[in-house]
């Protein structure tokens, strides 16, 4: 099962280290996936332990006969990432580079150890710095998932991200008109008078909500996915070592969590799809 890892350095602070780390481990784990490797293991240690020794690891497996090309992309896209990410930080100074050159020689033994050269390496180089602009909203959205779970992401959840970016979105809304100056007011004086409610929000702002909403509904529908694969774990586990006793106690715990890894949680994942395609008609419609 090839495997990949970070190391840790002292160039940076901790915060700026642990942010390179999980955006090198997302751009492993988003194009081992795109490239059609079954994705394992998605992780990031604690940077604050100075005795970690691999702070980031991805693991990934094939089936059938091993693409070399693929495998270096894979390998290499952690080493593109970071030196993408010092450009983006104004941190691409010599003494960075050389760091994280440093730093992927991991990354480069697994190419070698998989039967790759040198010209292979610089194949998988060359090959994620051309695709990056097609992995780069997928390698962001991952990182951000990673990091909002503590670093520990489950292969669900990582396609259920990447899955959620190719859904079909809505048209962009058309620009509103300006409405025409009213008529002026009648010579005669009326009173209005109005209880209770507020006044409607601009069309800017309720296009704003609704795209917040739609941002904020993707992490809910994640942590969805992360809790039913928690929730399926679980049950598997207690069925297998105490699924054989007769207490009604322990049976309905087994039945509790296997309920939440399938009907509850799919009843909230389509609640919420629900509510949000909703709200995203109305935007269309005003």
């Amino acid at each position: 099962m090839p495997s990949v890892s970070l190391q840790q350095t002292g160039l940076l602070t901790r915060e700026q280290h642990r942010a390179k780390v999980i955006r090198h481990e997302a751009a492993h784990a988003v194009v081992a996936h795109l490239r059609g490797m079954s994705v394992t293991e998605i992780r990031v240690g604690d940077v604050t332990n100075d005795d970690v020794e691999a702070l980031g690891n991805v693991s990934w497996e094939h089936s059938g006969e091993l693409d070399l090309d693929a495998a270096a992309e894979i390998s290499m896209a952690g080493w593109v990432s970071d030196r993408k990410w010092l450009a983006e930080n104004g941190l691409a100074d010599e003494a960075h580079l050389l760091s994280v050159a440093a730093e992927s020689r991991g990354d480069i033994g697994v190419v070698y150890g998989k039967g790759g050269d040198a010209a292979t390496v610089d194949r998988g180089v060359r090959a994620a710095e051309q695709n990056w602009p097609e992995y780069a909203r997928y390698i962001d959205a991952v990182a951000e998932s990673l990091d909002y779970f503590g670093g520990n992401l489950t292969p669900l959840v990582m396609r259920a991200v990447i899955r959620d970016l190719d859904r079909p979105r809505p048209a962009s809304l058309p620009p509103v008109a300006e409405s025409p100056a009213p008529p002026p007011a009648p010579a005669t004086t009326a009173t209005t008078t109005t209880t209770g409610g507020t006044d409607m929000a601009g069309i800017e702002e309720i296009i704003l909500t609704i795209s917040d909403t739609r941002a904020k509904s993707e992490q809910i529908q994640a942590a969805l996915a992360q809790v039913q694969e928690w929730a399926s774990e679980i049950a598997g586990r207690l069925h297998a070592t105490v699924g054989q006793s007769p207490q009604s106690g322990v049976q309905q715990a087994i039945g509790a969590f296997s309920e939440l890894s399938e009907q509850r949680i799919t009843e909230l994942h389509q609640l919420v799809s629900g509510a949000v395609s909703e709200i995203e008609q109305y935007g269309q419609r005003l």
